[in-house]
């Protein structure tokens, strides 16, 4: 590809993944200069002058990193709306709403290009400074729509008055969250609400 990434190509003689390296290169490094993939190989490819071969080594692919996090995928449309373009600009094929951006090989100049798609897509304003607050695609949907990153909860309908609701004509949906109040003729709501559905006068 034409775009310009840095990519570390590593021989390990201990057992020890492209996460842990990314964490220790992070707590040396700027954020710039730390690369954005991590290539582990078992041997360098050598030229017949026994150094190594740069034009042998193995392209940086475009699956996910090997993360310390597991892999979930977006739910909402905005948590996907912000995945894609994650996916875009990281050139990655896939990416988890709880994965750190720059644990994806994200840094200041790429977090730049994300911010300026952002803006151009989504209907409210967003700043650099919430890109770093918010380094997931989870946490940054919660904060820009948190009414939209959660599921509604299903309004509870006593079973006294859904059996009485099943056996009234239709005429149109409604749904009865709670009440409170005084009954006439009643003891409780539900038999309020029978005497109302056969049609007993509550008011002497």
């Amino acid at each position: 590809p034409n775009d310009k990434r840095l990519v570390a190509y590593a021989v390990l003689h201990t057992a020890v993944n492209a996460a842990a390296l990314r964490q220790f290169l992070a707590q040396q490094l700027p954020s710039h200069m730390v690369p954005d993939h991590f290539i582990i190989l078992e041997a360098f490819p050598l030229n017949p002058n026994g150094k190594v071969d740069r034009h042998a080594l193995p392209a940086p692919e475009a699956e996910r990193p090997e993360l310390a996090t597991d892999y979930v995928s977006p739910q909402t449309e905005l948590e996907q709306q912000i995945a894609a373009i994650w996916q875009d600009v990281l050139h990655l094929e896939n990416v988890g709403v709880n994965d750190n951006f720059f644990d994806l090989g994200g840094h200041s100049l790429l977090l730049i290009q994300v911010h300026s798609r952002l803006r151009e897509q989504l209907e409210q304003p967003v700043s650099q400074l919430d890109l770093l607050k918010y380094p997931t695609i989870r946490a940054l949907a919660r904060h820009l729509r948190p009414a939209a990153a959660e599921p509604h909860p299903t309004p509870i309908v006593e079973p006294s008055l859904q059996s009485n609701l099943s056996d009234t004509p239709r005429t149109n949906d409604i749904a009865i969250i709670g009440m409170s109040g005084r009954w006439p003729k009643a003891t409780n709501a539900a038999q309020f609400w029978h005497n109302l559905t056969q049609g007993v006068e509550g008011i002497t």
